[in-house]
């Protein structure tokens, strides 16, 4: 049984019993992947470098955290048996760098929300993953706070994370 095989029967099958015929699941995620609004960017500044750091400790760890980024979500929904099936995206501004002012709003908070989580999405994956000490993560952390805070820096260079919706209708027999 392949790894898509394997997460779709130990997540999905409990789901799918519960679930009445005709009824829908929805899957939301943010990828942890900053992106350049402009698609034609390149970017290597602290918060793209820190977010590559907790990759590279997730892959090392053997956890999949582009699952979504391939479009394998989608396709666990469908191996699973819902039919319907789609994946929506919405890009969500890191800092108030967007014109319009729900998106500015929607942007200050995705700021202050990784601010206060950094700690928490860091420890595991450096530490365990890839052997760092809990010095090293909260001096990563700081810098990577220090980068979201710097207007500059978001100005300069703006960031997006992916939200994505993944949703199925279970069949009606």
């Amino acid at each position: 049984m392949d790894r898509i095989s394997t997460n779709t029967f130990f997540f999905f099958n409990p789901l799918r019993s519960n679930l009445k015929p005709g009824g829908w699941v929805e899957l939301q995620y943010i990828d942890y992947c900053p992106r350049p609004n402009q698609r034609d960017q390149d970017i290597d500044n602290i918060i793209t470098s820190f977010f590559d750091e907790i990759n590279a400790g997730l892959s090392a760890l053997g956890v999949d955290s582009q699952l979504s980024a391939k479009g394998e979500m989608l396709q666990m929904v469908k191996e699973a048996g819902f039919q319907k099936a789609e994946e929506r995206t919405w890009m969500i501004p890191i800092g108030q760098w967007p014109k319009e002012k729900h998106f500015k709003v929607l942007g200050a908070a995705c700021q202050v929300l990784l601010s206060d989580a950094a700690a928490y999405l860091a420890r595991t994956p450096l530490v365990r993953g890839l052997g760092k000490t809990e010095a090293y993560v909260q001096e990563r952390v700081t810098e990577f706070r220090q980068g979201l805070n710097s207007q500059r820096l978001l100005q300069e260079c703006p960031l997006v994370l992916p939200f994505r919706v993944v949703y199925g209708q279970k069949p009606d027999f």
